[in-house]
């Protein structure tokens, strides 16, 4: 498929205002930073709390749902052969536990 190509599609879609609104949010959303971020850093001089901020948004991210999937795979061992619904999915990725 071509869905792991869209965040460098876009980045050079979008190489026309490197430092328009579009191109800053998409490099700090952080499933399309690690290739929107190189690409406004070579077109633009860029702070260097920029891509620190884009960097440590990925990999609050990345804690994050790890610690989700493990939520989601415990709850569902704990179902054994019964099938959660969607809502009971984020249920438990919101839950605290």
């Amino acid at each position: 498929m071509m869905i792991p190509l869209i965040p460098m599609i876009l980045a050079f879609v979008l190489m026309d205002s490197p430092s328009g609104w579009v191109m800053t949010f998409l490099s700090y959303f952080p499933l399309t930073a690690f290739a929107v971020m190189p690409v406004k850093m070579a077109l633009v001089d860029v702070a260097i709390w920029q891509p620190i901020l884009s960097l440590i948004l990925t990999l609050v991210l990345c804690i994050y749902m790890r610690r989700v999937a493990g939520r989601l795979f415990k709850m569902g061992m704990v179902m054994y052969g019964k099938e959660p619904s969607f809502k009971q999915m984020l249920g438990w990725a919101i839950s605290n536990q």
